[in-house]
C-alpha cells in the first residue's frame, strides 16, 4: 500500500507480456507476446513457420511439442491460450486443456502474469516485463 492505498495492479499487455522458458536447455529464454495471434510450435524453414519456435526448447529427443501446439491470443484485452489439437497437450497451472478432438482447437484460457504455461515437456512462465 502507498499512503494507504492499495498498490495498482499493472495489467498484462501486449507491449509488457512475455513466456519465460523455466526448464530445458533453453531456460531463461524470453519470448515477446506482442501480436494479437501468436503460434507456438516447432518451426521447419522449409514447411512449417510458428511465431514462437520452440525447437531449441525441447527437453530431448523425439521432439513431443506438436508443429502447430497452441495459439496465444489477446481478445477484449486479456490474453488467452488455445489448444490446437496437439499430441501430447497444453497445461495452463497444472490443468490440461482439452481439445474436442486431434487438430481441433480447445476453448481459450485466460493467462495472467505469473501463470505456467506447459506444452508438451517444454514449460513457460507469463511475465510482465517492467522498464
Amino acid at each position: 500500500m502507498i499512503g494507504g492505498a492499495p498498490i495498482p495492479t499493472i495489467p498484462l499487455t501486449p507491449e509488457n507480456a512475455r513466456l519465460r522458458v523455466v526448464n530445458g536447455p533453453a531456460a531463461g529464454r524470453v519470448f515477446l507476446v506482442d501480436k494479437m495471434r501468436l503460434v507456438v510450435g516447432r518451426g521447419d524453414p522449409t514447411a512449417v513457420v510458428v511465431d514462437i519456435d520452440l525447437t531449441e526448447c525441447e527437453l530431448g529427443s523425439p521432439p513431443m511439442v506438436s508443429r502447430w501446439h497452441a495459439e496465444l491470443q489477446w481478445i477484449d484485452g486479456e490474453l488467452r491460450v488455445v489448444d490446437l489439437g496437439s499430441i501430447n497437450g497444453t497445461f495452463v497451472d497444472g490443468n490440461r486443456l482439452d481439445a474436442q478432438t486431434a487438430k481441433v482447437p480447445s476453448a481459450p484460457v485466460p493467462l495472467n502474469a505469473g501463470s505456467r504455461l506447459k506444452l508438451a515437456n517444454v514449460e513457460l512462465e507469463v511475465i510482465r516485463h517492467e522498464d
